[in-house]
């Protein structure tokens, strides 16, 4: 904590929401602008602090020694760094990396905004940090609405000790953020300042139903984007958008190598070439590693020797592949049981295809077994993963339990097939003449398909009566009939499209499928397999 003697001049907090102004493309909210001038920055900041260095690094920065350049970095619209390798020394100082900080004020002020917070709302903040954004939060809703959870018992105690001494009545505990607090709840609001790969389930719980969530996002791809969801009854769904980049929660954080974990002497990569340049998928283009992300959800890259070579591999480390430019063409090796570059190639195919998304198409849907990112609306997921896939050794579900809808699994249960539960399909790189994303509707008694496609075929149909809606992008210039859902008519897609989508059908949903008339009828396969 900061000697309250050592005040910037006000001018220095004019300054900062100004700058802040700029960075939002308007002036701060006027009940943020004073929370801001009412708990200065300063005062949450230690004394000692990390600011990074020319080479790439952080040195250190102190106020008792370094006071101007101190005083700067706590009111420029930077994020600071406020602790080094969870608190332990590190005899190597090229080895250094934060693991707390201060985020920068432009996107503190963005988060807290899009909280759209009121006087007397009750809202859980995970990962405390130095406390100051718990403070701006008391002061919009009021002393005793404000819970504050932080894992790290060093972080915890300087934030406790700031908040005291700035007169702030916030309820901190040391303790799981992903657990939440469960004898506070419900809330009205949960914010997080750690990303996540997984939104865990206690959060949603803890939400009242109208409630919102906002937190930081992360995939093993790229760490970057804020993913805003609306808790229902039994879910919670919402949209990302394309703003900062946190520290990833500690207990989903893995520590993986290339050469320590995952690539070994005795594997023998498979050998072939690519068009796709290694840099389309890292560096700055950063729309494709977010979608790349959401679709492969499992993958990390690397860079070696400045960029000559790029590795790829699986959080699991049993899959990896490597590309790197030979004479005009890149050289692709891959190992394991997945087909990495395959996988990326397909998964920049489709961004390609799809108009090159950025984070704002995107959106996300969690339960209490599952979460899917989809397109657009929640009825297109990204990618949805059959059983069949697991089976074969495919890619691991990205979103951990059951990588998408849980109805669009072989093998679901009654329940997820309750009457007019709406079951969302993607044949996830099928290559057909119209690209589809279906969403199919079961109607009738829970367990049963029932529909058109198949008359008379013992224990019922594909799909009901009206209920299948195509989206679709065809080339093959076969117009909006391509899938006709009209009661009584049996779905029909023309040539070896109408084959890929029966067989990808089958498997998908535990059916086998047969073909007449040009049309994809379902009947019941208990050993159907994807193909």
């Amino acid at each position: 904590m900061t000697d309250p003697a050592h005040r910037p001049e006000p001018a220095a907090v004019c300054g900062l929401l100004r700058t802040v102004g700029e960075a939002l493309g308007g002036p701060v909210p006027r009940e943020w602008k004073q929370a801001i001038e009412a708990v200065p920055r300063h005062r949450f900041l230690p004394e000692r602090i990390w600011l990074e260095d020319d080479r790439g690094g952080y040195e250190p920065c102190d106020l008792s020694t370094d006071q101007r350049r101190w005083f700067e970095a706590a009111y420029a619209d930077v994020p600071i760094v406020t602790q080094l390798n969870d608190g332990q020394a590190s005899a190597d100082p090229a080895d250094a990396w934060p693991s707390s900080s201060a985020s920068a004020p432009s996107v503190v002020v963005r988060m807290l905004r899009d909280l759209d917070l009121r006087p007397g709302m009750d809202v859980l903040e995970i990962g405390t940090g130095t406390g100051w954004n718990a403070a701006l939060l008391a002061h919009r809703v009021g002393a005793g609405h404000v819970t504050s959870i932080e894992i790290d018992s060093e972080v915890s105690e300087q934030a406790r000790a700031s908040l005291n001494a700035a007169g702030v009545d916030v309820e901190l505990i040391c303790g799981d953020g992903s657990v939440g607090r469960p004898r506070r709840h419900p809330y009205d609001r949960i914010i997080s300042t750690c990303s996540v790969r997984r939104v865990p389930w206690a959060w949603i719980e803890q939400t009242r139903p109208g409630g919102t969530i906002l937190t930081p996002w992360d995939n093993p791809m790229l760490c970057w984007g804020l993913l805003k969801l609306t808790v229902e009854r039994d879910r919670a769904q919402g949209r990302f958008s394309p703003h900062s980049a946190f520290m990833l929660m500690r207990n989903q954080r893995q520590d993986l190598r290339i050469f320590r974990d995952v690539v070994r002497d005795e594997h023998t990569p498979e050998e072939s070439g690519t068009t796709l340049s290694p840099w389309e998928v890292t560096g700055a283009h950063w729309d494709a590693r977010f979608a790349l992300g959401l679709w492969l959800g499992d993958v990390w890259t690397a860079w070696e020797d400045d960029e000559e070579r790029l590795w790829v591999a699986t959080t699991d480390a049993r899959s990896w592949a490597a590309v790197e430019r030979r004479a005009e063409q890149f050289t692709v090796w891959q190992h394991g049981p997945r087909r990495l570059w395959d996988e990326i190639e397909t998964a920049h195919r489709w961004w390609d295809e799809h108009d090159r998304p950025a984070p704002e198409r995107f959106g996300l849907t969690v339960t209490a077994d599952s979460q899917w990112a989809w397109l657009d609306r929640p009825s297109l997921p990204v990618r949805t993963q059959t059983c069949c896939d697991r089976e074969n050794n495919g890619p691991a579900p990205p979103y951990g339990k059951g990588a998408g809808p849980p109805s669009s699994l072989k093998g679901a249960s009654a329940a997820d097939l309750d009457a007019g539960h709406p079951l969302p399909l993607v044949l996830a790189g099928l290559h057909l003449e119209a690209q589809l994303a279906l969403e199919v509707v079961v109607q009738g008694q829970p367990g049963q398909l029932r529909g058109p496609a198949a008359d008379g075929v013992a224990g019922g149909h594909l799909v009901a009566p009206g209920a299948v809606r195509a989206h679709h992008d065809d080339p093959g210039g076969h117009g909006a009939d391509v899938l006709d859902d009209r009661v009584g008519a049996a779905p029909v897609l023309p040539g070896e499209a109408g084959q890929v989508l029966g067989d990808a059908l089958g498997a998908a949903l535990g059916t086998g499928v047969r073909r007449g008339g040009g049309g994809l009828c379902a009947a019941h396969a208990p050993h159907a397999t994807h193909r």
